[in-house]
């Protein structure tokens, strides 16, 4: 009887033994719904080009994490953008900051599960079409493997002002705002100590009523320096009308 207790047992502490969550690698597009835990902090500064129909964006921005507790983790991102419309006169300016909390809900060796909130706080410019004050809900795991982890999230997301009018470069007009779902999922893969390579699958329903959903693949890469410091890029593709035909991203990053 004692020897096929440890026949059952061994092999899952043999993974436990093995399992990381790779907490020192976020992913690009669900940066907010992840299941990640800060050692003690982590920041990013990040650059994006978009490319919509009818137009392209440039963005540059900072977002961060910080372990307020053992089991709660704080961040927030903050944002500017210049917008090149096809036709018309270009806008730029801040775009609404985000502050989010995270608090894990349970882990074993193997899975991690975390429940977050985050407010969209309107300090960006109404040109854009910013300046909502939003609210969102989801729920985020980590499953580590062998060898790499899998992501995955679920949310929803409660767009306050609900008949808003809008006035951004690509058009203006009373738009009606909607109840947003979103959800996906991703692995990141150690190559190496140094490289991990990540990909992703992002979904979120349209924000505006009859508006397009919007779909997106991205596969990035992290890049860790001998001094910590990390070197991140990403190539999201839109697979939908309501994602950005493109997104490239690239920044640097440090695990604190």
């Amino acid at each position: 009887m004692r020897a096929l207790l440890i026949l059952l047992i061994a092999p899952s502490f043999v993974f436990a033994q093995g399992a990381d969550f790779m907490d020192g690698v976020r992913p690009f597009m669900s940066f907010i719904q992840d299941a990640a835990v800060a050692g003690r902090a982590y920041g990013e500064a990040q650059f994006a080009y978009a490319d919509f129909e009818g137009g392209s964006s440039i963005g540059l921005g900072a977002q961060g994490t910080y372990r307020l507790m053992p089991l709660l983790e704080g961040g927030a991102r903050f944002a500017f953008s210049s917008v090149d419309p096809d036709a018309g006169e270009g806008e730029s300016g801040l775009v609404d900051a985000d502050v989010w909390v995270r608090y894990t809900l349970s882990e074993t060796p193997q899975l991690r599960v975390v429940a977050g909130g985050m407010l969209n706080l309107p300090i960006g410019s109404e040109d854009l079409g910013e300046g909502t004050f939003d609210l969102e809900g989801f729920g985020a795991l980590r499953y580590a493997m062998t060898k790499g982890v899998i992501l995955g999230h679920f949310g929803l997301r409660i767009n306050a002002d609900k008949e808003k009018e809008i006035e951004t470069p690509y058009g203006s007009g009373e738009v009606d705002r909607e109840l947003q779902v979103l959800f996906g999922g991703g692995i990141l893969y150690p190559v190496n100590e140094a490289v991990t390579l990540t990909g992703e699958f992002t979904f979120v329903s349209s924000e505006i009523e009859d508006g397009d959903s919007g779909l997106q693949l991205t596969p990035g890469v992290d890049y860790e320096m001998a001094s910590g410091l990390k070197i991140r890029g990403a190539l999201a593709l839109g697979l939908s009308d309501g994602a950005p035909n493109l997104v490239l991203m690239a920044g640097v990053a440090k695990n604190f």
